[in-house]
Formats: C-alpha cells, sequence, structure tokens
C-alpha cells in the first residue's frame, strides 16, 4: 500500500529520493512458514518481478517480555508497549535477499510505530554514487501470525493487551519497583551544583 507526501509528510524518503522512485512498484506480498523459527517474505510489484528475503526469523521482531517483569502486570505492560511503539528497521544487502530486479542494492523491512500489523519495505538502488530509495511500501503483516508469534514469545495471549499494543493508548502513569528493574551493585553520595535555572550560553 503505497502512501502520498500528503498521507505521510514525515517519510524519510522525501528529498532523498532515486530519479525513478516509483510510489506504486510495489504490488503485493507473502509471508511464508519455511519451520518453526524461519519466515520467508517474498513481495511482488506491478511488472511481475520478484523480491525475495529468506530465512527470517521474525519471532525476533515481535516484543518478548523480560523474565524478570512477568509477573508484574504494570511493568510487563510497559516493557512491550515500549517494543512496539518503537521503529526497527533492518538492512539487508548483496547476498542476503533475492530480486529479479537488477537494479536493487539493499532492503530494508521495518516495523513502524503506528500499529502493531503495519511493517515497511524500502526497496534502494545506487544512483550517482549514492544508494538511495527507488520504492517505498507499507503492508499489514498478517494478524493471526503476528499474534501467534507474540503468543510463542511470551506465553499469553495477545487479546489481554491488544488494546494498547494494536492501538495507540497512554498507559497509566504509577510508582514503579525499580528493584524489578535494576540490581544495586554499589551505591555512594555525590555533590553538584544544581544549574537546571541558569542561563544556557
Amino acid at each position: 500500500m503505497p502512501l502520498t507526501d500528503a498521507q505521510y509528510p514525515d517519510n524519510p524518503d522525501i528529498g532523498f529520493r532515486a530519479s525513478d522512485y516509483d510510489a506504486q512498484w510495489l504490488a503485493g506480498g507473502t509471508v511464508q512458514r519455511l519451520d518453526s523459527l524461519h519466515f520467508e517474505v517474498q513481495f511482488y510489484s506491478r511488472q511481475g518481478d520478484t523480491l525475495i528475503l529468506p530465512q527470517l526469523p521474525l519471532h525476533t521482531w515481535v516484543p518478548l517480555l523480560p523474565e524478570r517483569l512477568k509477573d508484574d502486570p504494570y511493568l510487563a505492560e510497559l516493557s512491550l508497549i515500549n517494543q512496539e511503539w518503537n521503529r526497527n528497521q533492518v538492512k539487508f544487502v548483496a547476498e542476503e535477499f533475492q530480486t529479479t530486479t537488477p537494479k536493487v542494492v539493499r532492503v530494508d523491512l521495518a516495523r513502524n510505530c503506528l500499529q502493531a500489523y503495519l511493517w515497511e519495505v524500502i526497496i534502494y538502488t545506487q544512483e550517482n554514487g549514492q544508494t538511495t530509495p527507488f520504492a517505498h511500501g507499507w503492508f499489514d503483516f498478517p494478524k493471526p501470525l503476528y499474534e501467534e508469534l507474540f503468543e510463542d514469545n511470551n506465553g499469553m495471549p495477545f487479546d489481554s493487551l491488544r488494546h494498547c499494543l494494536a492501538h495507540w493508548q497512554d498507559p497509566p502513569s504509577k510508582q514503579v519497583d525499580r528493584n524489578r528493574l535494576r540490581t544495586v551493585q554499589q551505591t555512594f553520595s555525590i555533590t553538584y551544583t544544581d544549574s537546571s535555572d541558569a542561563m544556557y550560553p
């Protein structure tokens, strides 16, 4: 699904695109399970070209709850929200992808911070000595598969956190037990001057 510049004015491609940038290049794609850990993600263009990212361990792209937080519902929710609503973008080069389009020199697969299922693929070419995007597409990751990967990772139903992972909702602000987040090795006193009200030079 292409987004226009008006729909996505913060698109990082703007100002850095190849001269033959084609916002409509991507037509669709598939995700195929290869074994318990690996998947093949394939995209195809309107012209019939294919682009394959093989052997992807997609579990590593899905939030994973730290063991030490599993019995603290509030910290567990914060941890998973923090992972879900941060952008993750991985670059693939040379032998790491397969394509029928010779000019492709790099492919990026991204989980963006807009919603759990909305992912991106950015395809790059070489032009004037620079690696620049010539196609960028947004796609909906298959929801049942995403939820299955989440549940495999965390041993908890996705539905229990759907409200904050699939839809942006600010979590409540609560006190937390910092000892759940850290292990204190040493404590000592320091002296300092509070310059928070001073004019920055």
